[in-house]
């Protein structure tokens, strides 16, 4: 079993836990045997992590007891996210309020943690206000991610959306620019304007951007290659047009003014 600290295990700790309000990532709960009607008190605990919006994943016995090898389960084990969430609403009424200009980075459905981890890395080096991923086929503020953030995950809020479409459409309607990265964008990265209200898109792994999505950005925008390969990785595309949206608004440093980042491993 990965980190105890980052799991609950057992009926009453992972009650314990959502009274406490705890950010619970996802949870594995004892599948239903034919036949057989529910326990009653895992029954509850169901209901109680689908009223959170927990993922739940319905195992088999022996799926629980690997996931668990030194502790009782009593049918149900949960991973604790390793930051918690916030509400987007609630800061982009935040900002409204304030005037600000916010610049917004949404990930649509990426699933490996490596990648997560390394999008935040930009997001906290080009000044990214929010990051948006969404609560179901997306990997999750895990331990994996947290470590390959490099401590960014601590210092970049991330937000959980149960849909991504209708949270974009509420940010046109605020008057946010939606910036989707595509490679047969009609228009090169570098040549659009990042400097009001801005939200850049960067899609799957290996499908990109989906269609609904797409068709709600404002501009399609592409990275131009000139190698063999024809498309980079989703968190070195995000880093491309994040730096680019980072150097419009807040404009080039003055030689020596500051001093240049160390990298890391």
């Amino acid at each position: 079993m990965p980190s105890e600290e980052n799991y609950v295990v057992g009926r009453n700790p992972v009650l314990e836990a959502l009274k406490a309000g705890r950010e619970l990532n996802k949870a594995w709960i004892l599948e239903r045997q034919p036949g057989r009607g529910r326990d009653q008190r895992l029954q509850q605990i169901e209901d109680l992590l689908k009223e959170a919006g927990v993922i739940i994943h319905y195992s088999p016995r022996a799926a629980l007891d690997k996931l668990s090898p030194d502790l009782p389960h009593q049918g149900v084990v949960v991973q604790l996210a390793a930051q918690a969430y916030v509400d987007a609403r609630q800061l982009l009424d935040q900002w409204e309020s304030e005037g600000k200009a916010a610049l917004i980075l949404i990930l649509d459905e990426i699933q490996d943690g490596h990648n997560l981890g390394a999008c935040l890395r930009v997001a906290d080096g080009a000044g990214i206000d929010l990051v948006v991923i969404p609560e179901r086929r997306s990997a999750s503020l895990d331990q994996f991610v947290a470590k390959s953030s490099a401590g960014a995950i601590e210092y970049v809020p991330v937000a959980r959306e149960v849909n991504l479409t209708r949270l974009i459409l509420d940010l046109k309607d605020r008057g946010y620019w939606i910036y989707g990265a595509a490679g047969e964008g009609a228009q090169d990265y570098s040549q659009v304007d990042y400097r009001g209200k801005a939200v850049l898109v960067i899609g799957n792994e290996g499908k990109g951007i989906s269609p609904k999505l797409r068709d709600h950005c404002d501009f399609l925008v592409k990275i131009p290659m000139w190698g063999q390969v024809n498309s980079l990785n989703a968190s070195v595309a995000c880093g491309v047009i994040a730096f680019e949206a980072a150097r419009q608004r807040h404009g080039q440093c003055q030689a020596g003014s500051q001093e240049a980042g160390q990298l890391q491993d």
